[in-house]
């Protein structure tokens, strides 16, 4: 069971893990056998803590991870693969009591040696599944979909603070949108001076949005940096 573990370890990420860390699981899971041998420790007890610990930051389902993947690739397009396959380490997708957590290789492996009910986070939660089963992305993930944004809105000034208060966005307050933007697109929010404020809908497309009337809704709020204040501790 404890090779078995150790395994587990080994393929982290879905990639090559590090020689460095799987030699010192080795050695860890060797003096532990020795302390487990030496004060007669059933190790029965010792492989229900790791499995434990492991269903904590268990792996995404496959239809889950199809939900999560669709709501990325609803704002940031094709560049969802950017997120995975980063040239700066190992990046995985986990989760913990319905949060999905983006997180490299080497802060899951320290995340691990923690015990569960010390555990409140790791990494970086791009949202939860409702008990319906949808997958509703937090203002948490906006750091991560900014850059590979396809479509975005940019605010008036006016407008900025009725948006970070959880308001939609009328034809009003729109600075401009990105060009073939079509209705129902998943848009980043920002302010004139490119700064993220947040992601939503569009209600209407670019070429709507041209003749609209000015309290027509142009965008659906979904999210906004206003959350990190009004939903504290609610957002982990």
């Amino acid at each position: 069971m404890l090779s078995f573990q150790v395994e587990k370890t080994r393929t982290i990420g879905n990639n090559k893990s590090n020689p460095i860390s799987v030699t010192r699981v080795y050695v860890l899971v060797y003096f532990l056998s020795i302390y487990i041998y030496k004060f007669f420790i059933p190790l029965e007890i010792v492989n229900s803590v790791l499995e434990n610990q492991l269903n904590i930051m268990r792996r995404l389902s496959e239809e889950r991870t199809k939900l999560v993947f669709e709501k990325l690739t609803k704002y940031i397009g094709n560049n969802v693969k950017l997120l995975v396959d980063r040239p700066d380490g190992i990046y995985c997708f986990r989760e913990k009591k319905d949060r999905v957590y983006y997180v490299s290789e080497k802060i899951l492996n320290l995340a691990a040696t923690i015990a569960p009910d010390s555990l409140m986070s790791f990494g970086t939660c791009f949202g939860k599944f409702t008990k319906s089963g949808k997958f509703r992305l937090h203002i948490t993930a906006l750091h991560y979909l900014a850059p590979y944004a396809q479509h975005k809105i940019w605010l008036k000034p006016s407008a900025e603070q009725q948006f970070v208060y959880g308001h939609n966005i009328t034809k009003s307050g729109l600075g401009r949108i990105t060009e073939n933007t079509p209705k129902y697109q998943g848009v980043i929010v920002l302010s004139m001076n490119d700064l993220p404020l947040g992601f939503g809908v569009a209600a209407k497309s670019t070429a709507d949005c041209k003749f609209a009337d000015p309290m027509a809704i142009v965008c659906f709020h979904q999210a906004d940096i206003g959350e990190y204040i009004r939903s504290e501790d609610t957002l982990l």
